[in-house]
């Protein structure tokens, strides 16, 4: 009897001389890789060929924040700073304030305003801390500062606390820390927002993706650039709502009820809360003006921004809110070099023709109010 073999060339415990060897592994030049290395230092270099400030988006308002960021590292601080909420926002018409200012002093004048949509004092806080620190801080900062400004909650908040994405905006790596160890681990959420702020001043492309994305929407609708940004109150220009028939209307000949109009407006005021605003937004006030009495600061203006009456009235009905937000300024700032200037010392009594909605002044009532300001700011100039 033949003897049965259980093997065969294809078992794998036996080598297969007659298999092909392995290919050689081939380590080429990563064509595509380097293309694209290529391409990103190419779009940076041609972004430097671009003037700065045309980079700048004053667009959405996440964009805003960005702008004012970039518009004082760009150019540095304005001679006069106007920060604040969008009442100042809206409640300066530009360059009725430009050109009565220079009318008044005799010379030409920088003023830019910083205010932003849905700031409070802790936004404005941060504002103030970024004008500051730079090499050239403003003569003057006029602080834009109402109830509001001490109540509200941040977009999305159930409680009072800052608006940290916002304010992250404006933060270096010393802000972090201190807010790091005052607040604790939660503000580690807010790291990658302030890798961004440093990571933006090695690229163009990643400080002003804002403006390349508008670039890249209008590259498909008309193949060209067109600028869409907003007009910025920041260069002295009228801010969008100014602008045309839009900047006329009031809320004397609007369409929506005067009820309607409250319902809207009094819940920024936290009305069924205690009349003394916040502890956290107290803090952020306190920082305010510490910052704003520190040895070496410029000169300083508190303003209180005008609402409309029928607003005026039932905040002050509701728990004597405008009484107590009041009480809280005069109580940091009496006998101290900042300059207060309650809406019921202001000559400019407003009327609801004067307002677009029960909070923000339409163009005819900025241009007064500017007029009236350009004033005040005229006096602390010149005062020594």
């Amino acid at each position: 009897m033949v003897a049965t073999s259980f093997t065969s060339n294809s078992d794998p415990a036996r080598p297969r001389h007659d298999a092909p060897a392995p290919a050689p592994v081939k380590c080429g030049v990563p064509y595509a890789l380097l293309m694209a290395v290529m391409l990103v230092v190419a779009f940076e270099l041609f972004l430097h060929t671009v003037p700065r400030d045309r980079l700048i988006a004053y667009a959405s308002d996440f964009g805003q924040y960005q702008a004012v960021r970039d518009h004082i590292a760009l150019d540095g601080p304005a001679e006069i700073a106007l920060v604040g909420s969008s009442q100042m926002r809206e409640g300066v018409y530009m360059p009725t304030l430009t050109e009565a200012l220079q009318q008044q002093i005799g010379r030409p004048v920088r003023v830019s305003n910083y205010a932003l949509r849905g700031a409070r004092v802790d936004v404005i806080d941060a504002v103030v801390r970024e004008l500051l620190r730079q090499p050239a801080p403003p003569k003057l900062i006029v602080v834009g500062l109402s109830t509001r400004d001490l109540r509200a909650l941040a977009p999305g908040m159930k409680t009072s606390e800052p608006d940290w994405p916002r304010l992250a905006t404006f933060w270096t790596l010393g802000d972090f820390w201190r807010e790091l160890r005052a607040t604790g681990w939660r503000r580690t959420d807010d790291m990658p927002q302030v890798i961004r702020n440093y990571a933006g001043r090695a690229s163009l492309a990643l400080a002003h993706r804002e403006m390349l994305a508008i670039w890249a929407k209008n590259l498909f609708e008309r193949f060209g650039v067109r600028d869409e940004r907003e007009p910025s109150p920041i260069l002295g220009e009228p801010t969008f709502q100014h602008l045309g028939r839009r900047g006329e209307r009031s809320i004397s000949h609007g369409k929506l009820a005067p009820r309607r109009l409250m319902l809207n407006a009094l819940p920024s005021y936290a009305p069924d809360k205690d009349a003394k605003p916040p502890g956290i937004m107290r803090e952020r006030f306190t920082s305010l003006t510490d910052q704003l009495l520190a040895g070496g600061a410029p000169k300083a203006m508190i303003v209180e921004m005008p609402v409309a009456p029928d607003l005026q009235a039932a905040l002050e009905k509701k728990k004597r809110l405008i009484s107590a937000f009041d009480a809280q300024v005069r109580m940091r700032i009496d006998k101290t070099s900042i300059h207060y200037l309650p809406t019921r010392d202001q000559p400019f009594k407003p009327t609801n023709d004067d307002f677009s909605d029960l909070q923000h002044l339409n163009r005819p009532g900025a241009q007064r109010f500017a007029t009236w300001l350009a004033g005040e700011i005229a006096a602390q100039l010149t005062e020594k």
